[in-house]
C-alpha cells in the first residue's frame, strides 16, 4: 500500500483521530488529508505532473509532512540533506 492510500484511508475511517505533532501544531487526519489535497493542487498548478522527481530542501516542520503527502499522489519526492553543500545536490541530482 503506498503513502497516498494510507491518508486517505486513515482520514475516512479515523478523521477525528491526532495524525501529526509537532512542537505547538497538532493534525487530525482530515485536516492532514485536506491539508496534503491543497498542496498537491498548488503542485499541479505548478507543471508537476505524475512520474517527475522533485527535491525538498526543507528543516524539520509539519509542513514536511504535508508536503511530502502531497507529492506522493503525483511525483517521487526526495529530502535533501540542508546540511550538504550546494556542489553536493548538484551531484546528486
Amino acid at each position: 500500500m503506498d503513502v497516498k492510500t494510507l491518508i486517505v484511508r486513515a482520514a475516512r475511517e479515523y478523521p477525528d483521530n491526532l495524525a501529526l505533532v509537532y512542537k505547538t501544531t497538532r493534525m487530525t487526519f482530515r485536516e492532514l488529508n485536506q491539508a496534503s489535497n491543497r498542496v498537491a493542487h498548488g503542485i499541479l498548478a505548478l507543471g508537476v505532473r505524475k512520474g517527475d522527481r522533485v527535491g525538498m530542501f526543507l528543516h524539520n516542520h509539519a509542513e514536511f509532512i504535508e508536503i511530502d503527502f502531497a507529492l506522493s499522489r503525483r511525483a517521487s519526492s526526495g529530502p535533501l540533506n540542508i546540511r550538504l553543500a550546494p556542489q553536493d545536490h548538484e551531484y546528486m541530482r
